[in-house]
């Protein structure tokens, strides 16, 4: 019998000890929704993977005069005007969004006969293999109703839907394709769609469109199939110029002599070509730091893992996931606060320059964001714990002096959100960010740095949300922010300008980068799918991102020659053209750039 009791109690703990699966997505079935005046309609919302351990929601609307909705998804219009739908999870704060539209309905044509009894999709099941199509039609009854619908996918990674019915299969799986009355709403049908694979080869490209060499420097090239299960995956590889950059067999590339060419890569199978410019210099040119959120790889610079990682004696073992918290350079140099255990088997937060530790960052509360700056060899490192309302800045000089500081201010209540901070070209040091008073009212907020580690605060603006904040080499500061919808930037304290005022548009976050005497700002729209680049308030470039490619704080750098890096959570962008990409189910997490 006690065994009994204590297998019975074995099983309980096990259950117990049942490791969490968190959501990694959630999408609706419509994104856009036109409702009259009195009218409901309710969103299927489908979280992934199947066996998340709470895949519970949240629904919300931005504007619920126009629109409310309960929890089961159901919205109903109740006033003319633009509400924005959210669905959130409980668990892993995956969300998505749907543009309800509310007007109000025209009279109706008494010679016409609009009652929609319901919708069927034909054929009720299609299978179609990736890349490919399939036509479905829409019957709306009775006859005498108005026949036209929209079309919508339940999940646009698996297939897509155009105003037609014609359904594109994008990748293995099972999703519905469905159809909906313009004149009811309520009326739909769906057809059931299996997207299968074929391997036959449909393309080729690089996760890289261009890499600079130092002479004798080895680069190996990564060929991206499409489908990435392709049977045939032989390629050749030619070199435009052998002379600058020779190219082997397996895709080696070898900086030879400094110049410019073009690596190749051709698919055996079809003949698909991918290209790559080569930049060889004796310097090796402008270095791309970044790294990827989940990957062991710590770091990575120029598209290879930084040959550096676990060189130094003081290192023996990297945190498994995300050990590098932030990064920044000056000039060539790079300095990091990276996650490393010390040889007495604990884990700390280090400064490092180069990859080789130089200081142990205090574990003043939990880390929930850290930021840095550096000049002249002097590093400041600021720390917002997430279990503590205070902020910390260390600063660590070249000869190994340290000062550590807390930013308090008159309104010490922060609101949470990610402090910056930056130095002056005199040597002053600034931090802005978003403070909460007593009544829990939010401000924008800026600190200086006073000699005996007090701050200086100064009340910029109330409800502006801080963005991202840069000094000029003349010494002006300058804030990225939103006030209601608008983004809007201050210059030494004062509004500057209003880079954009649609407040239509849901904006998720902007970059700023401060150089050559310009102003440099990249907003991602999250309605449009759009990241826009400004240049002194005027819009120089407009790229077309995949959904949900959000943009991480501090992703922007304008280097001296001109050229514009910005990074996504999918994509690293050199002006027009896309230099690295992400691996599946992987976002970049930091990035920098130095020259």
């Amino acid at each position: 019998m006690k065994r009994i009791v204590l297998f019975l109690a074995i099983v309980s703990l096990l259950a117990g000890c049942k490791k969490e699966v968190l959501p990694e997505a959630v999408v609706l079935n419509w994104h856009t929704l036109s409702l009259y005046v009195g009218d409901s309609s309710t969103l299927e919302a489908t979280v992934t993977p199947a066996n998340a351990t709470n895949p519970g929601l949240s629904w919300s609307s931005t504007q619920p005069s126009v629109a409310t909705v309960d929890q089961e998804g159901k919205v109903t219009a109740l006033s003319e005007g633009s509400a924005i739908i959210m669905v959130t999870t409980m668990s892993g704060a995956k969300s998505d969004a749907c543009n309800v539209t509310v007007s109000k309905k025209a009279a109706p044509d008494p010679g016409h006969d609009d009652t929609v009894e319901s919708v069927t999709v034909s054929p009720a099941t299609v299978e179609v293999a990736e890349g490919l199509t399939a036509q479905l039609k829409a019957t709306v009854a009775p006859a005498s109703a108005s026949q036209e619908v929209e079309w919508a996918s339940q999940n646009n990674e698996i297939a897509t839907v155009d105003e037609n019915g014609l359904v594109t299969g994008v990748t293995k799986g099972t999703t519905k394709i469905y159809a909906r009355s313009k004149a009811n709403h309520d009326k739909q049908g769906f057809c059931e769609v299996t997207v299968t694979q074929d391997a036959t080869l449909r393309g080729i490209s690089f996760n890289v469109t261009e890499i600079t060499l130092a002479i004798g420097q080895v680069y190996t090239m990564t060929v991206v199939y499409s489908p990435e299960y392709a049977a045939n995956k032989k390629v050749n590889w030619t070199s435009g110029n052998t002379a600058v950059a020779s190219v082997t067999s397996d895709g080696k590339v070898t900086g030879v002599s400094e110049g410019i060419t073009t690596v190749t890569a051709t698919s055996e199978e079809s003949g698909f070509t991918a290209s790559c410019n080569v930049i060889v210099s004796k310097t090796g040119g402008v270095k791309v730091y970044y790294t990827i959120y989940g990957v062991k790889v710590p770091l990575y610079v120029n598209g290879e893992p930084d040959p550096r990682t676990g060189t130094f004696e003081e290192i023996s073992k990297y945190a498994e996931n995300n050990p590098v918290k932030v990064m920044g350079t000056e000039g060539a140099d790079l300095y990091s606060v990276e996650n490393l255990m010390n040889n007495d088997g604990n884990y700390y937060n280090y400064l490092c320059k180069n990859r080789k530790p130089l200081y142990k960052v205090p574990k003043d509360g939990t880390p929930n964001y850290y930021n840095l700056a550096v000049q002249n060899g002097t590093v400041a490192v600021i720390n917002n714990p997430t279990d503590s309302k205070q902020i910390y800045v260390y600063i660590i000089k070249p000869d190994g002096t340290t000062e550590t500081s807390e930013i308090k201010g008159g309104f010490f209540n922060n609101s949470g959100s990610k402090t910056y901070l930056d130095w002056a070209p005199n040597g002053e040091l600034y931090a802005v960010g978003n403070v909460k008073d007593a009544f829990e009212e939010e401000w924008l907020a800026m600190y200086k740095y006073l000699p005996g580690g007090e701050w200086e605060e100064t009340l910029i603006a109330k409800d502006v949300t801080v963005h991202d904040f840069d000094i000029s080499a003349e010494g002006d500061k300058y804030i990225l922010g939103v006030n209601d919808g608008e983004k809007v930037l201050y210059k030494n304290g004062v509004l500057d300008s209003v880079i954009e005022n649609n407040t239509e548009v849901r904006n998720i976050n902007q970059a700023l980068h401060v150089t050559g005497g310009h102003v440099y700002a990249a907003i991602y729209y999250f309605n449009k799918h759009q990241i826009v680049e400004y240049c002194d308030g005027k819009p120089i470039r407009t790229l077309e991102v995949p959904r949900a490619n959000y943009i991480p704080h501090h992703s922007l750098h304008v280097t001296s020659s001109g050229d514009i890096y910005l990074v996504t959570y999918e994509c690293i962008y050199k002006n027009d053209s896309i230099l690295y990409t992400c691996e599946e189910d992987r976002i970049f997490n930091h990035f920098c750039v130095g020259e």
